[in-house]
């Protein structure tokens, strides 16, 4: 599934709620603000994380021992996704 190891990984995931951002969901999973910026920084001309629309599927693949997220999956269509590596 997303051409990513998942059996790795604990999987958990959710629909992205009203007024809910990148750094909402990533800080829940403990990634701190400046990494996230430096992702938001990455993706520029890749994907625009304002376009992150509500009630769209998210995937966060997390460390099984340490619950330190290493990857989120956003799913912007039933066709198309995005994958930030963290």
């Amino acid at each position: 599934m997303f051409g990513l190891p998942l059996r790795a990984y604990s999987v958990h995931g959710g629909l992205i709620e009203r007024n809910q951002f990148l750094s909402d969901l990533l800080a829940d999973c403990n990634v701190e603000y400046g990494k996230v910026h430096e992702l938001v920084q990455r993706s520029k001309g890749v994907f625009d994380v304002r376009n992150i629309k509500a009630g769209r599927p998210y995937t966060i693949l997390a460390d099984q021992h340490r619950h330190e997220a290493h990857f989120m999956v956003y799913e912007s269509s039933p066709e198309d996704f995005v994958v930030f590596d963290l």
